[in-house]
């Protein structure tokens, strides 16, 4: 109890220092949980969203675009196909399944999606086939954010929501279940329904999902449509490990951050027990004619460093909540990919684990330099 008093005395003493350990290591556990959560997020979300499409073809441009906007609905298509074109690549003998999309409209900024085929085998859970024209299906987030139920009606705009209103109305047939994926940001409807919002235009598609019967298919097929047609044909694979490069240089320096904060949060408990170092080794004199033995008095010692952290990792898990409350949300809105509000336990381990080593790494200089110095020798310096 007296060695607990003490610490407790000591951390109200010196407050001022202990708050500016307490701010770093907090920030330092935000910064480092936040860059894991992303990344592993990031990885899973791309990893899922490709999951079953070996390709994507539609107009030529970027083939990055054309699995953003066909797999991940986030992006402006690159334009349109014939379905004449796209029935000579449906006829390949290396086509497996097949499902075309038709977009370009939205409803209520999100994407409204015409589709035939059978969507399940590229969307989860997502079945078309019982939709009668101008029905919808309505993806979990879509509907959350809109407060959409069954039965409501609804109207689609050219282009954007500042685009021109179409007059036909639809009728919301069912919200989808939650998959933490593209499918929870969609309005999804009938190409019979696109075609009859069109009808003074040719009946084209947008884009095309393919999954091919074989592995060497898989590789072949792109190379045909490329050299052989007015299309383009994408590997999702290929761009979304491209996009992982593209934005693996923003999570490394997140995490170099981080990494920065610990390290300032050690130096930061350095600067204050050096500050302080001459009143500490009076008090431990003082401790050690109470009874204390040395090893005792070094331990609270380094004690009040840990209770000093311990602090501030408890604050960053509560910041580091507030903050995915606030962006989580945002980011499930914008690309359906819901965030943890706490870091998974190897996070929180590691966390652990390095504010752990500042407090050793910046107790150790001055353990051995001073506080293992002879009581006899801290009196005598007292008295002088």
């Amino acid at each position: 109890m007296r060695g607990f008093k003490y610490i407790q005395l000591q951390i109200i003493r010196n407050k001022w220092s202990g708050i500016l350990v307490v701010l770093f290591a907090s920030f330092a556990v935000v910064l480092f949980s936040l860059s894991r959560e992303l990344i592993v997020k990031s990885d899973e979300h791309l990893n899922k969203s490709v999951s079953g499409v070996d390709l994507v073809v539609g107009a030529k441009g970027s083939p990055l675009q054309l699995v953003l906007s066909s797999l991940f609905l986030i992006d402006n298509p690159t334009g349109n196909i014939s379905v004449g074109e796209s029935e000579k690549i449906i006829a390949n003998p290396m086509v497996q399944n097949v499902l075309k999309m038709g977009f370009g409209d939205q409803i209520k900024g999100y994407k409204l999606v015409g589709l035939e085929g059978t969507a399940s085998e590229f969307f989860p859970d997502l079945h078309i086939g019982g939709l009668k024209t101008y029905e919808l299906l309505v993806g979990n987030t879509a509907a959350a954010q809109l407060a959409i139920e069954p039965g409501d009606k609804l109207h689609a705009h050219h282009g954007s929501d500042n685009g021109k209103e179409h007059e036909d109305e639809f009728v919301v047939k069912a919200t989808l279940p939650s998959c933490n994926c593209p499918r929870d940001i969609g309005f999804f409807t009938s190409m019979e329904t696109i075609y009859g919002m069109h009808p003074n235009a040719p009946r084209e598609y947008t884009s095309l999902l393919i999954s091919t019967k074989t592995p060497l298919a898989k590789l072949q097929l792109p190379r045909i449509i490329n050299n052989n047609s007015n299309l383009q044909a994408a590997l999702p694979s290929i761009e979304v490990d491209r996009l992982k490069k593209l934005s693996a240089g923003a999570y490394e320096i997140l995490n170099a951050l981080s990494y920065l904060f610990f390290v300032v949060c050690g130096l930061a408990l350095l600067a204050a027990i050096m500050a302080r170092l001459r009143d500490v080794q009076r008090d431990f004199a003082l401790l050690f004619f109470r009874g204390f033995n040395k090893s005792r008095v070094i331990g609270l010692f380094l004690a009040e460093n840990v209770v000093l952290l311990v602090i501030g990792y408890g604050l960053g898990l509560i910041a580091y909540a507030g903050l995915i409350y606030f962006i989580g949300s945002w980011i499930k809105t914008s690309y359906g990919v819901g965030l943890n509000s706490l870091p998974d336990l190897s996070v929180l381990l590691l966390a652990a684990i390095n504010l752990l080593l500042c407090c050793i790494v910046a107790g150790f200089i001055p353990t051995v330099k001073y506080l293992v110095l002879p009581i006899r020798k801290i009196i005598q310096r007292e008295l002088k």
